[in-house]
């Protein structure tokens, strides 16, 4: 679909008009795959996922917590081969990343308004891209993965222009990554 019609995803869930992968074996595997309602909205293309991810510069992270969700917005890099997986750093402690080891399975939502589709507002008619995906929270041990720890920050880099030389900066040594593996 041309930009502005809008498109849907998920499940991966794209919304907004957005989409859902499915397969029945994919919550065995972790996936934890909602069908969605409106199924004309629904985008299963991966070159149309990865564009409108392309066009998104944040990530909301939902992690479990008592006695609600704890929803953290960040930056992200993604890489979308077999399975779609989001990368995201942060600093080495704190409540994120409590939650995180106590319960990894979690629930990205990347999305961007576009605008009010024909103009719009009592219609309630929005145009918007969303991904939700659902998957399980991995550190990247940059002793155990040093390919992967370097791959993930160059991904996450590129995905905010950000310059690669930046993975060399001191304030790299500080940081976590982690990899979000949502099962296509």
């Amino acid at each position: 679909p041309a930009k502005g019609k809008g498109w849907r995803q998920s499940g991966l869930k794209v919304r907004g008009r957005s989409g859902i992968m499915k397969t029945n074996a994919a919550e065995r595997r972790g996936c934890f795959v909602r069908t969605m309602r409106q199924k004309a909205r629904q985008v299963t293309d991966r070159a149309i996922i990865c564009a409108m991810l392309d066009e998104m510069d944040t990530m909301y992270l939902g992690i479990h917590d008592e006695p609600a969700p704890y929803v953290v917005p960040l930056n992200f890099g993604y890489a979308f081969d077999q399975d779609l997986v989001f990368y995201f750093h942060c600093a080495k402690s704190g409540h994120k990343l409590d939650l995180l080891r106590r319960n990894p399975h979690v629930c990205v939502t990347a999305a961007q308004f576009v605008s009010y589709a024909g103009g719009s507002v009592k219609g309630h008619m929005h145009d918007y891209r969303s991904v939700i995906a659902r998957g399980i929270a991995q550190q990247i041990d940059p002793a155990a993965e040093p390919q992967a720890f370097r791959a993930a920050l160059a991904r996450l880099l590129a995905h905010n222009h950000r310059s690669p030389e930046d993975a060399d900066s001191p304030v790299a040594r500080h940081l976590q990554m982690w990899r979000i593996v949502c099962r296509a």
